[in-house]
């Protein structure tokens, strides 16, 4: 993706934060290829535009809400092309009901390591970080929307307390794809 494809509608309000954003994008988007393996491709990602959403597209598209920029969302859409074609993906899709479940924590637990690495680190990562030392009960009974966090959150924060650091991540992501290949 050329710059000029990248949050077109910031150019004239915010070029610095454009310019920043750009950096970040092409940091995570390499982050992202690094976790794909010969075996399936990373979707290109050919443009991000501000909507009034956070989606990603098999085409190549990212929605992104100029409200959600400082959140890392676009660091969550960036992992969907990493996943699309993943055989983990594809065998969850194929057996599993709610397969978008996996696919949602992964791309949040993605999202939090490169807030971590790249910034901005919004009020998101404090919040897992503050979830890491709680146990499960204290979880459920303290959330203040249990049905985002039960769908999101949660199962993102068992990725993360498996992995410390990026690098793990990655080598977590690509032995679940090697073991749904065979």
């Amino acid at each position: 993706m050329e710059f000029e494809d990248f949050l077109q509608g910031l150019s004239s309000t915010n070029s610095v934060l454009r310019h920043q954003w750009w950096v970040r994008f092409q940091d995570a988007e390499t982050c992202a290829k690094s976790c794909v393996e010969d075996k399936w491709e990373f979707v290109d990602i050919t443009s991000v535009i501000l909507t009034h959403n956070n989606l990603w597209h098999s085409d190549g598209t990212v929605e992104i809400d100029p409200g959600s920029l400082e959140s890392g969302s676009l660091y969550h859409e960036i992992f969907h092309s990493a996943l699309h074609k993943a055989p983990f993906k594809i065998k969850a899709e194929e057996n599993k009901p709610n397969y978008e479940l996996y696919v949602e924590c992964l791309c949040n637990a993605f999202q939090y390591f490169m807030e971590t690495s790249l910034g901005p680190s919004g009020g998101w990562v404090a919040r897992l970080e503050d979830w890491r030392l709680k146990t499960w009960g204290e979880l459920i009974y303290g959330s203040g929307d249990l049905p985002w966090d039960m769908t999101y959150g949660l199962p993102a924060l068992e990725f993360i307390k498996a992995c410390s650091r990026f690098e793990e991540f990655k080598r977590m992501f690509q032995a679940m794809n090697a073991k749904s290949s065979s």
